[in-house]
């Protein structure tokens, strides 16, 4: 019955986020149990009457209510193996700082809105690297790289979420890339957004990306930038008439990218370059943050110029995605050449060009020259949900009344879409959007 449920509400549209407060409100005067005649012994908990659910418009007030599995500790600095499979909310100014909106799925975004909070699961893979991240001497090692790795909607970027909030409350500087393949390969793009370079013909500019990410920089770390007050070690020309000397203001040459988009792509280049000989010098620690950072390692982009093949006499070809000035950039703060920082990042087929789902894992998602560039690495796996977790997350989902089917609630029905989901965070969210 359940399943049927499931595979025919793509239609049912919400009715709670129609109810007023009132008719959401968890009560029980719609239950009736069947009594018992009066001196009846009690009987075991098995062999109690079921609750029976009068049919009615507000039958969603009959919904029993499952205490979520929270924790009171915010700081992820202070999470430890006491906290895993809790769920931890981000105050709505520093989710608002730190994350962009493209950090996390859709669909996530959409629930922070609709449940008006901002919540994380504490999960194994990210703990273990904010653990790992704890241990290092940053200053005497280059980079380490942990990449998250994992099925499709097994929660990467959640987990990349839970690090990055962790590095924020670290006060390392981050360098995030909040979806490498939206660079290249996002079908909304226009050719206007992009130049040849100034500097370099065959290679090319974002205007309005370069621009957007700039803008993502200042805001995200807004407050070690006006802490740490960086400023640049060389001297920069951009044009005939912007110059910065020696000694300028990193945030005043980041605004100067935002204020004029054509120069954006050279700014993001002088910025990540600058950042990362500062980290070298002890004057910050830099976090590398890239979600689907296989997607620099792919052929080609959706970008196209003119070319003329001899064989096939095509007109037109694909710009290689390492030809753009904005990816170049942070393909160098993947080298071992600089100190006092981590690369964090995770790999992704849907990133992949030909889109082929029959491996996740590293090795076969980067390829031989991503596998070349990021090796050394510690692959972080990041699962299905355990049983745990799986009871932690349709708890707080059912908390949030995010669940109207009272068949779901119950253990055979929480075990039929365990089932179904395999426990996947993804498709256990798909399921329980039309319940």
């Amino acid at each position: 019955m359940l399943s049927r449920v499931i595979r025919n509400s793509r239609n049912v549209r919400r009715v709670w986020l129609s109810q007023s407060a009132e008719q959401r409100s968890i009560t029980t005067s719609d239950v009736s149990v069947d009594s018992q005649p009066a001196g009846t012994p009690p009987v075991a908990a098995s062999e109690l009457p079921a609750l029976t659910f009068r049919t009615s418009h507000l039958a969603a007030k009959s919904m029993p209510y499952l205490e979520p599995y929270t924790t009171t500790e915010d700081d992820p600095r202070k999470h430890t193996e006491e906290h895993l499979g809790l769920w931890y909310t981000i105050s709505e100014d520093e989710f608002k700082r730190i994350f962009h909106p493209f950090c996390l799925r859709k669909t996530y975004n959409e629930l922070v809105e609709t449940f008006n909070e901002s919540s994380l699961m504490i999960r194994r893979p990210a703990l273990s690297v904010i653990n790992y991240i704890k241990q290092l001497n940053l200053k005497s090692i280059t980079p380490p790289r942990f990449i998250f790795y994992g099925a499709y909607g097994t929660g990467k970027s959640c987990c990349l979420a839970h690090v990055v909030h962790f590095l924020s409350r670290e006060e390392f500087v981050l360098l995030q890339v909040p979806w490498v393949d939206r660079w290249l390969k996002q079908f909304l793009k226009k050719p206007n957004e992009i130049v040849p370079s100034s500097k370099d013909p065959a290679v090319w500019d974002h205007i309005t990306d370069a621009s957007d990410w700039l803008k993502f920089f200042l805001t995200q770390n807004k407050e070690i930038l006006s802490k740490l007050k960086l400023t640049s070690l060389e001297e920069y020309q951009f044009s005939s008439r912007e110059q910065f000397p020696a000694g300028s203001d990193i945030v005043q040459i980041a605004e100067l990218g935002i204020k004029r988009p054509r120069l954006a792509a050279a700014v993001v280049v002088a910025i990540t370059t600058e950042i990362k000989k500062l980290a070298t010098q002890d004057k910050c620690k830099v976090a590398v943050v890239m979600d689907g950072i296989n997607s620099i390692f792919t052929e080609d982009s959706i970008y196209t110029i003119d070319h003329v093949d001899f064989y096939t006499k095509q007109t037109w070809k694909y710009i290689p995605g390492q030809s753009f000035t904005i990816v170049q950039a942070f393909m160098s703060l993947l080298k071992s050449d600089w100190h006092n920082g981590v690369i964090v990042g995770s790999v992704d087929y849907a990133a992949r060009k030909d889109k082929d789902l029959s491996s996740h894992h590293p090795r076969y998602i980067l390829g031989e020259q991503g596998w070349e560039v990021l090796d050394p690495f510690v692959p972080v796996p990041v699962p299905e949900y355990s049983k745990q977790e799986f009871e932690s997350a349709f708890a707080y989902y059912a908390s949030k009344h995010w669940i109207q089917k009272h068949e779901a609630i119950t253990p055979a029905g929480r075990a039929q879409i365990a089932a179904l989901t395999q426990r996947n965070p993804f498709y256990l969210l798909e399921a329980l959007g039309p319940l």
